[in-house]
Protein backbone atom coordinates (compact mmCIF):
# COMPACT_ATOMS: atom_id res chain seq x y z
CA UNK A 1 0.00 0.00 0.00
CA UNK A 2 1.56 2.98 -0.93
CA UNK A 3 1.93 6.27 1.72
CA UNK A 4 -0.91 7.94 0.25
CA UNK A 5 -3.06 5.60 0.64
CA UNK A 6 -2.22 5.02 3.96
CA UNK A 7 -2.39 8.89 4.95
CA UNK A 8 -6.05 8.51 2.70
CA UNK A 9 -7.26 6.37 5.13
CA UNK A 10 -5.57 7.47 8.37
CA UNK A 11 -7.99 10.85 7.51
CA UNK A 12 -11.02 9.06 6.47
CA UNK A 13 -11.01 6.85 10.13
CA UNK A 14 -10.06 10.06 11.86
CA UNK A 15 -12.49 12.39 10.88
CA UNK A 16 -15.18 10.94 12.43
CA UNK A 17 -13.19 11.11 15.78
CA UNK A 18 -12.50 14.66 15.63
CA UNK A 19 -15.74 15.40 14.38
CA UNK A 20 -17.53 13.85 17.88
CA UNK A 21 -14.78 15.64 19.87
CA UNK A 22 -15.99 18.97 18.87
CA UNK A 23 -19.30 18.11 19.14
CA UNK A 24 -19.30 16.79 23.00
CA UNK A 25 -21.28 19.38 25.08
CA UNK A 26 -20.00 21.86 27.65
CA UNK A 27 -20.09 20.41 31.45
CA UNK A 28 -20.14 22.71 34.10
CA UNK A 29 -18.17 20.98 36.48
CA UNK A 30 -18.09 23.91 39.72
CA UNK A 31 -19.45 27.36 40.28
CA UNK A 32 -17.48 29.00 42.87
CA UNK A 33 -18.31 32.64 44.35
CA UNK A 34 -14.22 34.40 44.86
CA UNK A 35 -15.58 37.26 46.01
CA UNK A 36 -18.24 39.97 46.53
CA UNK A 37 -18.44 41.01 42.91
CA UNK A 38 -16.67 37.54 41.41
CA UNK A 39 -17.84 33.74 40.36
CA UNK A 40 -15.09 31.65 38.71
CA UNK A 41 -17.34 28.50 36.53
CA UNK A 42 -15.21 25.97 35.81
CA UNK A 43 -16.27 23.92 32.57
CA UNK A 44 -15.27 21.11 29.86
CA UNK A 45 -15.47 21.72 26.07
CA UNK A 46 -16.07 25.47 26.03
CA UNK A 47 -17.36 26.17 22.50
CA UNK A 48 -14.67 27.80 20.13
CA UNK A 49 -16.01 30.54 18.16
CA UNK A 50 -16.58 33.97 20.02
CA UNK A 51 -20.13 33.92 18.78
CA UNK A 52 -20.74 30.17 20.10
CA UNK A 53 -19.32 31.61 23.50
CA UNK A 54 -21.64 34.69 24.30
CA UNK A 55 -24.42 32.44 22.95
CA UNK A 56 -23.35 29.69 25.61
CA UNK A 57 -23.38 32.43 28.37
CA UNK A 58 -26.62 33.92 27.76
CA UNK A 59 -28.18 30.12 27.63
CA UNK A 60 -26.34 29.50 31.15
CA UNK A 61 -26.48 32.84 32.78
CA UNK A 62 -29.34 32.18 34.78
CA UNK A 63 -28.53 28.36 36.01
CA UNK A 64 -24.92 29.65 37.28
CA UNK A 65 -26.66 32.78 39.02
CA UNK A 66 -28.91 30.31 40.73
CA UNK A 67 -25.91 27.54 41.51
CA UNK A 68 -24.14 30.37 42.46
CA UNK A 69 -26.94 32.19 44.16
CA UNK A 70 -26.20 35.55 42.97
CA UNK A 71 -28.33 38.34 41.31
CA UNK A 72 -26.93 40.75 38.60
CA UNK A 73 -27.41 43.83 40.48
CA UNK A 74 -26.66 47.37 38.78
CA UNK A 75 -23.05 47.14 40.40
CA UNK A 76 -19.97 46.12 39.01
CA UNK A 77 -19.88 41.84 38.74
CA UNK A 78 -16.96 39.53 37.00
CA UNK A 79 -17.81 36.14 35.76
CA UNK A 80 -14.61 34.23 34.68
CA UNK A 81 -15.15 30.61 32.72
CA UNK A 82 -12.29 28.22 32.68
CA UNK A 83 -12.14 25.37 30.62
CA UNK A 84 -10.23 23.12 32.82
CA UNK A 85 -9.81 20.22 34.74
CA UNK A 86 -9.02 20.20 38.73
CA UNK A 87 -5.88 19.09 39.65
CA UNK A 88 -3.65 19.51 42.75
CA UNK A 89 -1.27 21.99 43.87
CA UNK A 90 2.03 21.88 44.57
CA UNK A 91 3.31 24.92 46.87
CA UNK A 92 5.23 26.81 44.14
CA UNK A 93 2.84 26.67 41.18
CA UNK A 94 1.53 30.25 40.92
CA UNK A 95 -0.20 29.35 37.57
CA UNK A 96 -2.78 27.84 39.73
CA UNK A 97 -6.17 29.25 41.04
CA UNK A 98 -7.45 26.94 44.26
CA UNK A 99 -10.66 26.94 45.80
CA UNK A 100 -10.52 26.51 49.54
CA UNK A 101 -14.03 25.69 49.79
CA UNK A 102 -13.28 22.26 48.39
CA UNK A 103 -12.92 19.05 50.27
CA UNK A 104 -10.35 17.09 47.58
CA UNK A 105 -6.78 17.76 46.88
CA UNK A 106 -7.69 18.42 43.61
CA UNK A 107 -9.06 21.96 44.09
CA UNK A 108 -7.08 23.74 42.02
CA UNK A 109 -7.48 25.35 38.18
CA UNK A 110 -4.72 26.33 35.56
CA UNK A 111 -5.14 30.18 35.43
CA UNK A 112 -3.77 30.08 31.86
CA UNK A 113 -7.33 28.55 30.82
CA UNK A 114 -9.37 31.64 31.10
CA UNK A 115 -11.55 31.27 27.92
CA UNK A 116 -14.51 34.08 28.57
CA UNK A 117 -14.57 36.73 31.28
CA UNK A 118 -18.09 38.30 31.60
CA UNK A 119 -18.19 41.88 33.57
CA UNK A 120 -21.51 43.62 34.24
CA UNK A 121 -20.63 47.54 34.68
CA UNK A 122 -22.25 50.17 36.74
CA UNK A 123 -23.31 51.64 33.43
CA UNK A 124 -25.88 48.70 32.82
CA UNK A 125 -23.41 47.76 29.77
CA UNK A 126 -22.05 43.88 29.36
CA UNK A 127 -18.08 43.43 28.68
CA UNK A 128 -17.32 39.95 27.02
CA UNK A 129 -13.67 39.30 26.65
CA UNK A 130 -12.25 36.54 24.77
CA UNK A 131 -9.05 34.70 25.49
CA UNK A 132 -8.67 37.40 28.19
CA UNK A 133 -4.74 36.01 29.03
CA UNK A 134 -3.71 35.22 25.53
CA UNK A 135 -1.99 37.71 23.10
CA UNK A 136 -5.19 37.42 21.07
CA UNK A 137 -7.87 38.90 22.94
CA UNK A 138 -11.32 39.59 22.01
CA UNK A 139 -13.52 42.09 23.43
CA UNK A 140 -17.30 42.69 22.68
CA UNK A 141 -19.67 45.02 24.31
CA UNK A 142 -23.51 45.15 24.64
CA UNK A 143 -25.37 48.76 25.54
CA UNK A 144 -27.70 48.75 28.27
CA UNK A 145 -30.94 48.02 27.12
CA UNK A 146 -30.02 46.94 24.23
CA UNK A 147 -31.18 43.15 22.33
CA UNK A 148 -29.19 40.46 22.18
CA UNK A 149 -28.03 40.95 18.47
CA UNK A 150 -26.46 44.63 19.57
CA UNK A 151 -22.84 43.22 20.44
CA UNK A 152 -20.66 44.54 19.46
CA UNK A 153 -16.26 44.12 18.99
CA UNK A 154 -14.18 46.17 20.62
CA UNK A 155 -10.76 44.98 19.33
Amino acid sequence: MTTYKKYFIAVILLTPVLFWLLMLPTKIHGVHNIAMDKTVVVVNNFPDTDEERIQWWRKHQLTLQKKSGITVRETDYTWFIYDSDYSSASKKDSKLLCFAEMQSRSNCIRKDNLVLRVRYCKNGSVVFNMDYNRSDAREYRQRRGSDDEDVYQVY
